[in-house]
């Protein structure tokens, strides 16, 4: 006995009962909780490199979907320019091929050309003969086509489409040029000549493929395809400061471009041209040889998922710390699912966000997009001025009623692209001469496309339909025939001569069918290869050389803005003759041209000479009318002096006067 109270003795073994239980229930509240941290940060990292390749495949499908809608548009655009019954073919390009040295069809075909270059944002608009020469273009244009242009040339000849060539390099830093070739045919179908529409690849398609939506340390995608046994890397890269297409690596390497130019598709993972350890994402770029290589570096992926997974064991120590019980321990795991539960909704609603922004922020048209059974799922807010229907107005509707196209000529309903889109799966565009009738009846021409939008899985979703108002490049181009029309009968229809004079080169650039006559030539091109002193004789009347006085007489309009002159001109069919000329200059995008009209004095010298003849002679008449009455009344004055001498003698010798002048007959008279 140690004289203990025995309530002491049993106070201790209550202590010592109480501690067992207590650290049993810690220990197995450490021992689940470090289990249930360790199986959260697997799943974690694993979650973490799943979320980070399924946001890689949602950038590139949405860059690729970008990338194929910029193609169709370019594809449009040459399709529009050949279409069958092209103005611009009939009145300008044909009489053009049929005599390439007229400069009025250069001027008719080099306008529009360089008018849909400058709207439409092309390097250089082309037209070539099916040699591959170069007949005629606008902008930046080479004198002669490249080995690859040329190419592009002969498969456009034999496709009845428009074709896209391959990226040709350039010296210009950071830049390529991307050509799409149409052909220009005959009433018999046969190839006269083909359109080349040349695009400066770092205006849009560089910054397309490169832009990424999310901040991103490594990310980048990249164009590539294959050249013999070798990848090229086709764009500008992020991580090498090299002109674009001078990066090249062996085909058989094990990196993720040569996969994509074996033909590798899907999500991969291997080295990059770095040779450093990459998750890519391998897509074909549909009608051309390229491929799409949308990659990050597998470092980024597990750093991401090193942090996460540090969070989750900073939290599961946290956990063990502050919290025994298990209680505790599942309200944490509650508040851990319901974190990773949001924190997966914001990131599908954050993409989705970015993909909207992005189609909206590419496309200054209208945007219509709808669900897999053509209900309006938004409107942007072009759209809703041209369909006349708000985005709150339009949602759940069919796309029938609130994109309502007819025919523009027929009045007939048109199949709506949305439909198409739908039963196809791939991207379609409106046929021509197509109206869109707003709500309020107003009735617009129109060009659109739609696309359909999949999820990751290939399911189609929905369609994105992306439309614009062609009414003013409708009424320019109308207003533009009619004025040239109008211009040309105008023109033409004058009996003066008519010309248009180059005032720098003292050339003329057109002239009309009176001038041809008047100088008694066989077609306009022997008037518009010569300098006017040509068409004159050596000298003018006043003595000057013709050469020396046509240019002081240019010179004189420039000055003073107008100046009329005569001259003499020649003419194969008779001697030179005098012309009244006008010369008014003018300024017609930026050459210094002067309007002249000539007009034949023959006729006008001749009557003024019959003019001057008939004055003279009348002249003479009246001299001699006045002569022969001043003889006449001298004479009768003469006689009447001899009748007074008479009487006066009568009367002096006492006879009765025999005329009547003298006194006494003035008696008998009275």
């Amino acid at each position: 006995m140690t004289g203990e109270p025995q309530e002491a003795v049993e106070a201790r073994a209550d202590r010592g009962l109480g501690r067992g239980p207590a650290a049993a229930v810690v220990l197995l509240a450490l021992v689940l909780l470090l289990v249930a941290g360790g199986t959260y940060y697997r799943s974690e990292v694993a979650s973490a490199r799943e979320d980070a390749r399924s946001e890689l495949q949602s950038v590139a499908a949405l860059k690729m979907g970008r990338l194929v809608a910029w193609m169709d548009e370019r594809r449009a655009d040459a399709a529009m320019m050949s279409m069958p019954g092209n103005p611009l073919f009939e009145t300008a390009i044909r009489p053009l091929l049929a005599n390439p040295a007229d400069a009025t069809a250069r001027a008719r075909v080099a306008q529009p050309l360089e008018r849909i270059r400058g709207l439409r944002g092309y390097e250089a608009a082309l037209l070539v003969t099916p040699g591959g020469d170069v007949l005629l273009g606008t902008g930046v244009a080479p004198d002669a086509l490249e080995p690859s242009a040329r190419q592009l040339v002969r498969r456009a000849l034999e496709m009845p489409d428009p074709v896209v060539g391959d990226l040709i390099a350039t010296p210009t830093p950071n830049d390529a040029i991307l050509d799409m070739a149409t052909a220009y045919r005959d009433e018999h179908g046969q190839p006269v000549a083909v359109l080349l529409l040349r695009t400066a690849a770092r205006r849009d398609l560089f910054p397309l493929v490169q832009l990424w939506p999310t901040p991103s340390a490594t990310a980048e995608t990249m164009l590539v395809r294959r050249e013999g046994d070798e990848v090229v890397f086709l764009n500008p890269l992020r991580h090498v400061q090299v002109q674009p297409m001078s990066v090249r690596r062996p085909i058989d390497a094990d990196l993720v471009a040569a996969r994509a130019a074996r033909g590798q598709a899907g999500l991969v993972q291997a080295g990059d041209y770095r040779n450093v350890p990459v998750v890519a994402d391998l897509r074909p770029v549909p009608a051309t040889a390229w491929y799409m290589v949308t990659k990050v570096d597998v470092d980024e992926i597990f750093a991401q998922a090193r942090r996460r997974g540090l969070a989750v064991l900073a939290m599961t120590a946290t956990a063990a710390l502050a919290l025994v019980t298990a209680a505790l321990a599942l309200r944490a795991m509650r508040r851990r699912n319901a974190w990773r539960t949001r924190f997966q909704q914001e990131r599908e609603q954050r993409l989705a966000l970015e993909e909207y922004r992005a189609t909206l922020q590419s496309i200054g048209d209208g945007v219509l997009s709808t669900d897999a059974q053509g209900r309006v799922r938004g409107l942007n807010a072009v759209a809703e001025t041209l369909t006349g229907w708000t985005d709150d107005q339009a949602r759940g509707r069919p796309v029938r009623e609130v994109f309502h196209i007819v025919h523009e000529d027929t009045r007939a309903e048109v199949e709506s692209p949305v439909d198409r889109v739908l039963s196809e799966g791939r991207v379609v565009g409106l046929a021509n001469h197509t109206l869109l009738v707003a709500r309020d009846g107003t009735e617009r021409p129109i060009a659109d496309s739609g696309a359909p939008v999949r999820r990751d899985d290939g399911v189609l979703e929905g369609v994105v339909l992306v439309f614009r108002d062609q009414s003013a490049e409708r009424q320019a181009y109308n207003a533009l025939r009619a004025s040239e029309t109008r211009f040309r009968r105008l023109f033409e229809g004058t009996a003066d001569a008519l010309l248009l004079l180059d005032m720098d080169r003292q050339r003329f650039i057109d002239c009309n069918f009176a001038t041809v006559a008047m100088l008694g030539l066989d077609s306009r091109d022997e008037v518009l290869q010569t300098h006017p002193a040509e068409l004159s004789p050596p000298q003018q009347a006043d003595g000057r050389e013709s050469q020396e006085k046509a240019g002081d007489m240019i010179e004189t309009a420039r000055r003073e803005g107008f100046h009329r002159f005569e001259w003499l001109h020649s003419s194969r069919a008779r001697a030179p003759f005098p012309v009244d000329v006008i010369l008014t200059p003018v300024d017609i995008d930026g050459q210094h041209l002067a309007i002249t009209s000539w007009r034949d004095l023959t006729e006008a010298k001749r009557a003024e000479r019959e003019n001057a003849r008939v004055a003279q002679e009348a002249l003479e008449r009246s001299h001699e009318l006045e002569r022969f009455n001043r003889a006449a009344v001298d004479r009768e004055l003469r006689m009447r002096e001899l009748k007074r001498e008479v009487d006066a003698l009568c009367e002096r010798l006492g006879e009765r006067p025999r005329y009547g002048y003298g006194p006494a007959a003035a008696d008998d008279r009275s």
